[in-house]
């Protein structure tokens, strides 16, 4: 092996320790938001889309697990139809019946830590929560389209995920709203 070939194999190994590092430390970091989760912490770090719930429904009532419902199979199939697969995204529920509210700053936190590509949010009290958490940028371009390029990630905004479940016009109107958050989407506005 030549000496450029050892630096390279070297650099990539540096690499590779770095990025599992990387990965352990935001892991770590989000496991005080466990409660809010679909996924573990450490399943969650490899999430590049985030679906965030507001309001609690009837299985986070009574399971307590955040989108373990019929709207969390629902979304699964969603977001493989959309192209993504079990590891790529991640669902939260801001309010998990064994944890308080996750709004402003612990909000804004919780989603740089995980560092999605694109966050949704499935209902108008996800929404102006994570609105309200990224700040005045955020507040000025919400008025503007439903979907938003704000601080390098996609917000998608949908208009009651788990209440469209029992029509099937309010179904495609959301499934028109998170066709938005399709990988051929992302790939092409972040190309």
């Amino acid at each position: 092996m030549n000496n450029k070939n050892a630096s390279w194999s070297a650099d990539t190994q540096k690499d590779a320790s770095w990025a599992a590092d990387t990965q352990k430390a935001r892991a770590q970091a989000l496991e005080p938001f466990d409660a809010y989760l679909s996924r573990n912490a450490e399943q969650a770090t490899e999430a590049m889309v985030l679906a965030i719930k507001g309001k609690r429904g009837h299985a986070e009532e009574a399971e307590g697990t955040p989108l373990s419902g019929r709207d969390g199979a629902a979304l699964a199939s969603a977001f493989e139809r959309l192209e993504w697969n079990e590891r790529d995204w991640c669902g939260a529920v801001l309010s998990p019946r064994e944890a308080p509210l996750l709004t402003g700053e612990c909000l804004r936190l919780f989603i740089e830590v995980l560092d999605p590509m694109i966050v949704v949010t499935l209902d108008e009290e996800a929404r102006k929560e994570v609105i309200q958490a990224l700040g005045r940028e955020a507040e000025r371009a919400d008025g503007l389209r439903k979907t938003i390029e704000i601080q390098g990630r996609l917000l998608v905004n949908v208009d009651g995920f788990e209440a469209a479940l029992d029509s099937e016009i309010d179904k495609q109107h959301v499934w028109q709203q998170l066709k938005q958050a399709s990988r051929a989407e992302v790939l092409k506005r972040f190309k």
